[in-house]
């Protein structure tokens, strides 16, 4: 069985060998297609910058973007046996569901494609997730059963109550007290019960308002496109399809507070992680775009930004020989300080494609 310390190590040594979607002509293709000067402009010459990449690309992109979104359709499954035309059309159905509803499906798919034809290759990650989402609700004027149904649910929290008296409610308790004590005296085998109906006379009928947060977990699948900067895969993959690659992984920047969330870790140790570094960012993106991304900070430290690397990888970790397809989160993008994460997985989540396909 490995250590936490080995597996760091070998998640180490495969995100140091691992090649990275991203190099120079990544901006070069986006300086191209911004229509920037190129640097090599003269005094007096002509500064006319060709928009042929952006205009290439937006010619085509409406052609591909209609092949995936035409008749309410991503992908059109096809029956195996006579009967299955139902659970095909159904299925057909279900994948557009998740994609162009449940997800933001037009986005994802621009994205997608325009990486490839601008970058060389685009790639999503599709997975399963349960996710907290925390509501805020008030109630006024409920009584006390009300209140006790209400935080009976453990994942209500109140954050404010406040009681008073309800006079109207207090005024017919009591009458209606006084009426049973007057039809109990008429009784002398229940005359014992006045002294302890009369105990109730005096409490006042309590109304709350009470203001809660409510947790909610839901679960759905997600499609998130992944800059080609962000992505690596080990150097001697030599395929667009990635589930037979050795090692695989996603390079993302996650708050403090997503992380206590996600992982259930304390505060202190989530803020002792390092800092985000700035290997491998989407800077340039904003640079060349003529956006600012360096003054971004939050003075909320529960919004300080680490790096968390998702490996999808085959290893060992049972030292039996056998290696098996594992997603392992680390904190730190090239030198993995802190392990999050390890669960063994039925297989990778990426669709990656490519405009230029080689043998």
């Amino acid at each position: 069985m490995l250590s936490k310390d080995e597996i760091l190590a070998i998640v180490a040594g495969e995100l140091s060998r691992s090649d990275v979607i991203y190099d120079s002509d990544n901006e070069t293709a986006l300086s191209y297609y911004l229509g920037l000067p190129n640097g090599t402009e003269v005094e007096g010459r002509s500064h006319v910058v060709s928009t042929d990449v952006a205009d290439a690309i937006e010619w085509i992109l409406p052609q591909v973007m209609k092949s995936f979104t035409q008749n309410n359709e991503v992908v059109a499954f096809d029956p195996v046996h006579d009967g299955d035309e139902r659970q095909a059309e159904l299925e057909s159905q279900y994948v557009y569901e998740v994609l162009m509803k449940q997800n933001d499906g037009f986005i994802i798919l621009h994205q997608f494609v325009k990486d490839a034809l601008m970058q060389r290759n685009g790639i999503l990650k599709v997975y399963y997730a349960k996710k907290d989402t925390y509501k805020i609700a008030s109630y006024t004027g409920i009584n006390r059963e009300q209140l006790e149904i209400l935080i009976a649910d453990e994942s209500v929290e109140i954050l404010e109550k406040s009681d008073y008296v309800d006079a109207l409610q207090t005024q017919m308790k009591q009458q209606q007290i006084q009426m049973q004590a007057q039809q109990l005296e008429q009784n002398p085998q229940a005359k014992h019960l006045i002294p302890k109906l009369m105990a109730e006379f005096n409490i006042p009928v309590y109304l709350y308002d009470v203001k809660i947060s409510a947790k909610r977990s839901q679960g759905k699948i997600y499609v998130d496109p992944v800059p080609p900067e962000d992505f690596r895969v080990n150097s001697t993959h030599n395929s667009i399809n990635l589930d037979g690659a050795r090692f695989t992984a996603h390079l993302i920047r996650k708050t403090v507070s997503d992380i206590i969330t996600e992982f259930k870790l304390d505060k202190k140790d989530v803020l002792d992680f390092p800092e985000a570094g700035t290997d491998y960012s989407t800077s340039y993106r904003f640079a060349m775009q003529g956006e600012d991304d360096t003054n971004n900070e939050s003075d909320d430290p529960s919004q300080a930004v680490k790096d968390v690397v998702e490996c999808y990888m085959m290893i060992d970790t049972e030292g039996h020989g056998i290696a098996r397809p594992m997603k392992i989160t680390v904190v730190g993008s090239e030198n993995p300080t802190d392990l999050l994460s390890i669960e063994e997985i039925d297989g990778y989540p990426w669709v990656s494609t490519t405009t230029f396909l080689m043998s």
